[in-house]
C-alpha cells in the first residue's frame, strides 16, 4: 500500500515538475553548510493555502534518478515515509499547521551533499497550487591541527633538511602553504611537495612537505580548507644549531575564520525561491 501511494505521488510530481536537472536550478536556490557528523535545516514553507502534500528529495544522484528525503500526506500517516538512506534521520522542525515544512538532517555526511528539491502542494478556494523550494547543500569537516616534523639531511643532503605537515579529517580537499613567519612570504612551490588522500568516510588526509637550508627562524604550515577557506596552523620555531628548538600549535583564530566565512557565503548567496 506504502509503495503504491508513493509510486502515485511520484508520477504526480514528476508530470508538475517536468524534467529534473542533476543540479538546482539557476538562480533559484539558497546555500546552505552543514558539518560532517552535524545537522542540516533545510528551509521550506508556503505562503498560505490548505497543505495537501509535501515532498522532499534530493535531485539527480551520481547520474541516477532523484532519490526520496521525506514525504508528508495531510490526514493520511499512511504516505509519511522516510526514504531508505534517510530513515530515523530526518524530521519535520517548526509549526507545519502553519505551512512551515523545514526538513531536520541528522548525522550530515559527505554523501548528503547535493540539491534538496521541496515541493508544497496546496489549495486555495479550491484552486490547486505548487511551491518550490531549492536547497544547495554543502558539507563541510574541520581539519585537524597539522603536526610538523623535522628530518635533517645531513648525511644525504648537507645543510638541507626537511619539515613534514600532515593534517587529516577535513573536507573539501584542502591546500598547504608554508610561511616564513619572519616577514610572512610564502615559501616557492618547487621547495613543496603535497599529496592528498581519503579515509574510508571519504575524509580527506593532506601531508605536504618543504626541503629547505638549515636555519634559524619559524615557519608555519598552514592547511587551507579550499571552499571554506578556513585556515588551521601549527608552527615550528628552528635552531641551526640545535635543529629543533620548539614547536608549538596555533589555531585559535581559525573557528573564528570559519564562522566569518559561512555568515559571508549564506548572505551573499539568498536569491528569492522559486514560486
Amino acid at each position: 500500500m506504502e509503495l503504491f501511494l508513493l509510486g502515485l505521488w511520484l508520477s504526480v510530481f514528476a508530470a508538475v515538475t517536468g524534467s529534473i536537472d542533476s543540479s538546482c536550478p539557476r538562480g533559484s536556490y539558497i546555500n546552505d553548510v552543514a558539518h560532517h557528523g552535524g545537522d542540516a535545516v533545510l528551509r521550506c514553507s508556503s505562503d498560505g493555502g490548505l497543505i495537501e502534500r509535501v515532498y522532499w528529495q534530493r535531485e539527480q544522484v551520481e547520474g541516477g534518478d532523484p532519490e526520496m528525503v521525506k514525504a508528508y500526506c495531510a490526514m493520511r500517516s499512511d504516505c509519511n515515509l522516510s526514504g531508505p538512506n534517510y530513515t530515523g534521520r530526518t524530521d519535520f522542525i517548526d509549526n507545519s499547521t502553519q505551512g512551515n515544512f523545514n526538513l531536520r538532517l541528522h548525522q550530515v555526511n559527505l554523501k548528503d551533499e547535493g540539491c534538496y528539491h521541496c515541493v508544497i502542494q496546496v489549495k486555495r478556494k479550491d484552486v490547486p497550487s505548487i511551491k518550490h523550494c531549492y536547497i544547495q547543500l554543502y558539507v563541510v569537516a574541520q581539519y585537524s591541527k597539522p603536526l610538523i616534523k623535522l628530518n635533517q639531511l645531513g648525511d644525504v643532503a648537507p645543510g638541507q633538511m626537511e619539515l613534514n605537515c600532515s593534517s587529516s579529517g577535513g573536507y573539501p580537499e584542502a591546500g598547504v602553504r608554508w610561511v616564513n613567519k619572519s616577514d610572512n612570504s610564502t615559501f616557492p612551490e618547487e621547495l613543496v611537495q603535497t599529496e592528498s588522500s581519503t579515509n574510508k568516510l571519504g575524509l580527506y588526509i593532506v601531508t605536504s612537505v618543504l626541503r629547505l637550508h638549515v636555519a634559524d627562524g619559524t615557519i608555519a604550515c598552514h592547511i587551507v580548507n579550499n571552499r571554506t577557506k578556513n585556515v588551521t596552523e601549527s608552527e615550528i620555531v628552528l635552531s641551526e644549531r640545535s635543529g629543533l628548538k620548539d614547536y608549538s600549535i596555533h589555531s585559535g583564530a581559525a573557528n573564528q575564520t570559519m564562522l566569518s566565512y559561512i555568515l559571508c557565503f549564506l548572505f551573499a548567496s539568498l536569491p528569492l525561491f522559486l514560486d
